[in-house]
């Protein structure tokens, strides 16, 4: 038998790149075209710039990307804002073709890959120079499973506690309630920077009205509020057999209330009654009273690997700036 190679790299169009992901069993939203589409408004010159790559033996995938093409930074993102990325396929894949499509990505001079937890063959090929990380996640196998059977007494005690505060949670939809999200995020984001946290992306106005614009059914606002006053809320994405909960924010002086607890509880066992099979609570940035809080959800921690490779000027940039916030 001849070996394995890669024939053919080529750009892949808009609507081959979205027939591939509603294809693929563990593609999630952040292996979409929308998403990279979005991420255009972050600020940085992006543009979405997925590739299809066609095997000696007939296979074929998508690897998912987009170039920012700022001047001295630019690099390849397969994993814009480090959410999932790699690659898709509808066809089920090999170890050797995740190995060639590793190795391709790992090839590359600036890039930013993590990898995805959900593609059966995570973890059975190398990316030298990648750093271990890991998210949490329900993975639900049967439709009568509990997902949050695994809960801490204290998370089902805050719930309570919760809802007899007069909590309540809903769907989010109009600009007013994406502006209260926002708003919500720089309260937060106040308070990380406040204890010199490093935060890696930051995100403006622009994209969050983005996101509302997009009027998608794979797009929600969660909020929890009480006498109509938002206390926190959160972004949630939903794809395939795939539900996460990316993005927060919360107003501190509201955390007596606990309502993060009842807005995470009342995302996770939508999600399962809609019939999600992987339920998750995205990577937590590094922050270990984050992935602590999850923890006490009862969430598992699925390990994967993040790989940054940025060009000389921009990891010279990162390093100064990294030392201003020791300073």
């Amino acid at each position: 038998m001849s070996q394995l190679t890669i024939l053919k790299n080529t750009g892949a169009s808009r609507d081959e790149w979205e027939r591939v992901a509603r294809a693929c069993e563990y593609a999630t939203f952040f292996h979409t075209p929308l998403w990279h589409e979005l991420c255009a408004h972050m600020g940085a010159r992006f543009k979405p710039a997925a590739r299809v790559m066609i095997f000696s033996d007939g296979c074929a995938a998508v690897l998912v990307a987009g170039r920012d093409n700022r001047r001295l930074r630019s690099m390849l993102h397969s994993s814009p804002a480090g959410t999932y990325g790699g690659w898709i396929s509808d066809k089920p894949l090999t170890p050797a073709h995740a190995r060639l499509l590793a190795e391709l990505i790992a090839g590359y001079r600036a890039i930013a890959w993590r990898e995805n937890p959900f593609d059966p063959l995570a973890g059975r090929y190398d990316i030298p120079g990648a750093v271990e990380d890991f998210t949490h996640a329900y993975c639900v196998s049967a439709p009568g499973d509990d997902p949050l059977r695994g809960a801490s007494g204290g998370h089902r005690r805050a719930v309570r506690q919760a809802r007899e505060h007069g909590i309540t949670v809903r769907i989010g939809g109009s600009i007013d309630d994406w502006r209260g999200h926002f708003d919500a995020y720089r309260s937060s984001l106040a308070r990380w920077i406040g204890r010199r946290l490093r935060i890696g992306s930051r995100y403006s106005w622009e994209f969050f009205s983005a996101l509302a614009q997009a009027d998608s059914p794979h797009i929600r606002l969660w909020i929890a509020e009480r006498h109509g006053k938002l206390l926190s809320s959160m972004v949630t994405f939903y794809w395939n057999r795939h539900a996460v909960a990316w993005h927060g924010g919360a107003h501190a002086e509201s955390f007596h209330f606990r309502p993060n607890d009842l807005l995470l509880e009342s995302f996770v066992r939508d999600a399962r009654e809609q019939g999600y099979r992987h339920i998750d609570l995205n990577p937590s940035a590094g922050l270990d009273n984050v992935a602590a809080f999850k923890d006490h959800l009862g969430a598992s921690r699925l390990p994967h690997r993040v790989l940054i490779r940025r060009p000389l000027w921009a990891a010279i940039i990162a390093r100064l700036r990294s030392r201003g916030r020791r300073i």
